[in-house]
């Protein structure tokens, strides 16, 4: 069996703070898109990964804060590290092929581009965009499957299994079976 990757980008953030870029927060729809994934995620039984790594950037700790009660993911160990904030596809590809083996899937949480990039470089085929050609927008998660090592993950090497966008989903459904 092959490995599993998680990569999800942090909820929309509030660009009309006085604040650093690392300290941003959520903005309103930020918060509601990362509760609704998160009941997406258990709504759809989406199997919970073994480690979550993620940018220290306050954005992501948020959506983190909403997505993984909702998703019934809280007792998942997850590391903050700064070398995610923000990472290169490069610096983030060499920190799956990092990974111990014993660990069968990551979710990877952080940002723009080199998110986008990286899901760009592993999937095999083509990665669906949105209707005004944006790839991986805020709040995505998109499930890959790989390699049985994580130092084999590379261009080309993984199935994209699915790719979920808040746009694609009924909150409102969500919540009302929450």
């Amino acid at each position: 069996m092959g490995k599993r990757l998680l990569l999800l980008r942090h909820a929309k953030s509030d660009w009309h703070q006085a604040v650093s870029d690392r300290e941003r927060p959520l903005n309103a729809r930020g918060r509601r898109d990362a509760a609704c994934l998160g009941r997406w995620i258990a709504a759809s039984g989406l199997a919970a990964p073994d480690l979550i790594l993620a940018s220290p950037a306050r954005r992501v700790r948020e959506t983190l804060a909403l997505l993984l009660p909702a998703a019934g993911w809280e007792a998942v160990d997850r590391i903050h590290e700064d070398a995610l904030y923000p990472a290169s596809e490069a610096e983030l590809l060499a920190r799956i092929r990092s990974l111990p083996d014993d660990c069968e899937s990551v979710m990877l949480v952080g940002h723009n581009p080199g998110l986008e990039d990286l899901l760009v470089r592993l999937s095999s085929g083509r990665v669906p965009a949105t209707a005004s050609g944006k790839i991986f927008t805020t709040a995505n998660l998109a499930r890959l499957e790989g390699p049985g090592r994580w130092r084999d993950w590379d261009g080309d090497a993984a199935r994209l299994d699915c790719l979920v966008r808040p746009k694609m989903l009924d909150c409102d459904a969500l919540q009302a079976e929450g």
